[in-house]
């Protein structure tokens, strides 16, 4: 019987001797690790937000959607992974599963899951640096709000990646080295829409999401730092007054730092991730020369997926308990001040109203 392919999944399967190339590691230890790791993250991070009142605000809606579109990516790129085994098992059956239905949800759940991510931090970013704007969410229109969006984005993400569904299917990989002609889920054939997808998605689903995470967090934290500057407007003509809205000044820099630490790092990640997903597809498609190192760069692609997908809650484990706190004042929409009722005494509108 000629040796499966290099999926050593069969091997095992098979009872074969395994031979500990970078294919085998990728796909036998490192790529199951990741989609156990990111499914079971994703199903902790969505369980903690029902958990909690943040699964009534918009914010809250809107990653637990996130999360759920990442499981269903990971198991979608799981079987992808994993085809050649599944299509030899079908096959006796006469079975078959459409693997271009599999390739065209891996990417529309991934595009799906940055941009819901997106709009979430769009969203945090309306809610506390824009508190009084016509654009602000209220919350007897979260569900509508969040549908609104939900719906949005699943159309835009189905539109780009639509072509999928006829450019991608059963690809026979020949050349490799020591293995029969392997039957892998691909894209069909060289065409138009394939020479210039990768660049299309390196813009809609790294670049673009990129700048839009960035800027909202790196504007919450810029308002949470300078707020004291706000609140010098309302400087009152005894000492002891102002002494009290100097010592405000501590609080805010200490939560500006403490969120710069947890939002950006999140926003370089997802950057970092979504360019090794892109990038290595480029690879794939310019600088190989063997089908072997095809097949191990589309692997490496489905393991930063799984990344990409899954990393979120362990984010928050890393971070506890200042992720916690921090994340659930910026879902409450709260300014970090020591006295909300001395604030208040000011007559300037505080963000952390309940209409948010």
């Amino acid at each position: 019987m000629d040796r499966p392919m290099y999926l050593s999944v069969l091997s095992i399967l098979y009872h074969e001797p395994l031979d500990l190339n970078v294919q085998h590691v990728f796909v036998a230890y490192i790529f199951p690790v990741l989609a156990c790791s990111a499914i079971l993250g994703n199903f902790l991070f969505v369980a903690s937000v029902l958990a909690n009142e943040l699964r009534k605000k918009t914010t809250g809606i809107l990653l637990m959607s996130s999360n759920i579109a990442s499981i269903i990516l990971t198991v979608a790129s799981t079987c992808i992974v994993y085809y050649p085994w599944i299509f030899r098992q079908r096959q006796r059956t006469g079975t078959k599963i459409p693997c271009n239905i599999l390739v065209f949800t891996h990417h529309t759940m991934a595009t799906w899951s940055v941009y819901l991510l997106s709009c979430a931090c769009v969203e945090r970013y309306i809610a506390i640096c824009h508190p009084m704007s016509k654009y602000s969410i209220r919350s007897q229109t979260v569900v509508r709000q969040s549908l609104k969006l939900l719906v949005g984005t699943f159309i835009a993400s189905f539109i780009i990646n639509s072509p999928m569904i006829w450019f991608s299917g059963l690809t026979v990989v020949q050349g490799l080295p020591d293995f029969a002609n392997v039957t892998f889920c691909y894209y069909t054939e060289e065409n138009w829409y394939m020479k210039i997808h990768e660049y299309v998605e390196m813009t809609l689903y790294c670049i673009i999401p990129f700048i839009m995470i960035c800027f909202c967090n790196v504007s919450i934290i810029r308002k949470i730092y300078f707020h004291k500057t706000i609140l010098e407007l309302f400087r009152l003509e005894d000492r002891q007054s102002c002494e009290r809205i100097g010592n405000w000044s501590l609080p805010h820099r200490t939560q500006a730092i403490k969120l710069a630490t947890i939002l950006l790092p999140i926003a370089f990640l997802h950057l970092v991730f979504s360019l090794a997903v892109v990038l290595s597809v480029i690879l794939e498609e310019t600088v190989t020369r063997n089908s072997s190192d095809k097949l191990l760069l589309l692997t490496v692609s489905y393991c930063a997926a799984q990344l990409q997908a899954g990393f979120y809650f362990y984010v928050n484990i890393a971070l506890s308990p200042v992720f916690r706190r921090a994340f659930k004042r910026l879902f409450r929409c709260e300014t970090p001040v020591s006295s909300q009722s001395d604030f208040r005494s000011h007559q300037y509108p505080s963000v952390s109203n309940d209409r948010f």
